[in-house]
C-alpha cells in the first residue's frame, strides 16, 4: 500500500477555519464569575470533537476500504 497525503478539501478547510475563528472569538468574550474554567473547558472539548469528526471524514476518504463512511 502506498502512503497517501491527507489533504483537506476546500470545505473541510473552511470548517476548520471556522472552528478556529469560533475559538478565537470565544476567548474574547468577557468572563463571568460563574463556571469560567468549566465553560472554557466545555467549549474546548466541543471544538476538539468537531475537529475529530472532520479528521475521521478525511481518513474515511483516504482509506475507504478500512472505514465505513
Amino acid at each position: 500500500m502506498t502512503e497517501k497525503l491527507f489533504m483537506l478539501n476546500k470545505d473541510e478547510q473552511k470548517v476548520l477555519n471556522a472552528l478556529n475563528d469560533a475559538w478565537s472569538a470565544y476567548l474574547k468574550i468577557p468572563s463571568t464569575k460563574i463556571s469560567i474554567d468549566d465553560d472554557t473547558n466545555d467549549f474546548r472539548r466541543a471544538i476538539h470533537e468537531c475537529q475529530r469528526i472532520i479528521a475521521t471524514k478525511i481518513l474515511a476518504r483516504n482509506y475507504p476500504l478500512f472505514w465505513n463512511s
